[in-house]
């Protein structure tokens, strides 16, 4: 990708087809706000030079970004090395109307829970990590809404974390509802299934009661309009 400076703020101006930060989501136009938990904004002056610093830092696989894009923020890991992705490139999100990818996964109390054997009523998947600030601003509207809709709706928090103490951490000192499952890390298999890495963190996914995909996206606004109606449809 290639960076530049506007208006103070560093700006993707260009992404690669087929490149890593392709792979990873990132989007022309979108402005890199932390790398590796250092904010951009504390780097005088600001330049691309002193943000792939960042990035060199730290001999790992895989930078962890947080950029803004339109109103809202949203969380990145850009690969460092090869990016892990199919035989015909990062998998796209299911798309609306579709069969929702099934699996099954170990939850943090122990249980053992499949996306079919839930079929019945609607589900939200959730996709978060501990390090990214935007899913922490999500876990308010995400607990209003476990609350309001009770057993009517399950709600199943899929963990990005490669460490598994930071997911534990996170999903209890937040009182995170539903079950939560630990994908370990930005490729497992359940974020892989759903795209995750080529869209970026907090997103959602509303199933309804026949496993079909209702809503998907960042924020849980539309998504929650559209569990009243499928529990107002269920209820005639």
């Amino acid at each position: 990708m290639t960076l530049e400076v506007r208006q103070g703020r560093l700006v993707v101006a260009e992404v690669r087809p087929g490149s890593a930060a392709a792979a990873a989501g990132l989007m022309t136009g979108d402005t890199l706000l932390v790398v590796n938990g250092s904010n951009l904004i504390d780097l005088d002056p600001i330049s691309a030079e002193a943000a792939l610093d960042l990035l060199r830092r730290e001999h790992v696989d895989e930078a962890r970004l947080i950029v803004g894009r339109g109103a809202g923020t949203l969380g990145v890991a850009l690969p460092l090395r090869q990016p892990i992705t199919g035989a015909e490139g990062p998998r796209e999100p299911p798309a609306t109307g579709t069969e929702a990818p099934d699996f099954s996964a170990r939850t943090l109390k122990g249980e053992t829970i499949s996306l079919r054997a839930l079929r019945g009523k609607p589900v939200l998947l959730d996709f978060w990590a501990a390090w990214c600030p935007p899913c922490r601003d999500a876990v308010i509207p995400l607990r209003r809404i476990a609350a309001e809709h009770g057993d009517d709706l399950t709600i199943i928090g899929v963990s990005l974390d490669d460490d598994p103490k930071a997911f534990e951490a996170f999903a209890y000192n937040h009182h995170l509802p539903g079950h939560q499952i630990l994908d370990g890390g930005w490729h497992g298999t359940i974020s892989t299934l759903y795209g995750i890495p080529s869209i970026g963190i907090p997103y959602a996914v509303l199933i309804d009661a026949k496993g079909r995909v209702m809503t998907a996206g960042a924020t849980l606004d539309e998504h929650e309009r559209a569990i009243i109606r499928l529990l107002a449809a269920t209820k005639r």
